[in-house]
């Protein structure tokens, strides 16, 4: 463990060294913060599930981001690994996390590719599909860009959100089952 620790501090220095500057500064801190609290990955899911033409995949993005979330929340608070500003010493961190001290695993990067690979799944385009997976690629870049997360919270977090996506497009055949069932049952005793 301590050489994956010493490894991730060492790449996280290499960014702060080599790539940061003003303008990805800003660049990067705007885009990070889109993904707190999940609020750009609902207003996502939202606007799936507004558009006829998208509703079933924003049922499927919606239940895989709520699996996310409950597996990132009990990942964290297993692991309680400290965020990287905390222990790797001269980085500075672009943004401060004070209301979630843990890191591992990357809930912004999980949310991420959870609705983006529930998305890319029904997609006939592999022009948006590319565009869908670089934006949360781009995100789970960010994290370690502003200094909030170790490489390996988010190569998790990126297994995390994959996974999800998978349980949910698994599950969700099974919930659109039982919702027939039972819109049938109510229709029938009606």
């Amino acid at each position: 463990m301590e050489m994956i620790n010493t490894l991730d501090g060492q790449m996280l220095l290499w960014i702060q060294d080599h790539l940061r500057n003003p303008f990805l500064d800003k660049l990067m801190t705007f885009y990070t913060r889109l993904g707190d609290y999940g609020l750009v990955f609902i207003a996502i899911v939202l606007i799936l599930l507004i558009i006829p033409s998208t509703r079933r995949i924003g049922y499927m993005a919606a239940l895989g981001l709520i699996i996310t979330v409950v597996l990132f929340i009990a990942l964290k608070h297993i692991f309680m690994r400290p965020r990287p500003y905390l222990t790797v010493e001269g980085l500075i961190p672009l943004v401060l996390m004070e209301r979630d001290p843990n890191s591992f695993p990357s809930g912004h990067t999980a949310m991420a590719f959870a609705v983006a690979v529930s998305v890319i799944r029904h997609l006939d385009s592999k022009f948006m599909g590319g565009v869908i997976i670089l934006m949360a690629v781009f995100m789970g870049f960010s994290r370690l860009y502003v200094g909030v997360h170790n490489p390996t919270d988010v190569l998790v977090g990126i297994l995390v959100g994959i996974l999800s996506a998978g349980l949910s497009l698994r599950l969700a055949p099974i919930l659109e089952k039982k919702i027939e069932q039972m819109k049938a049952s109510r229709k029938g005793a009606e």
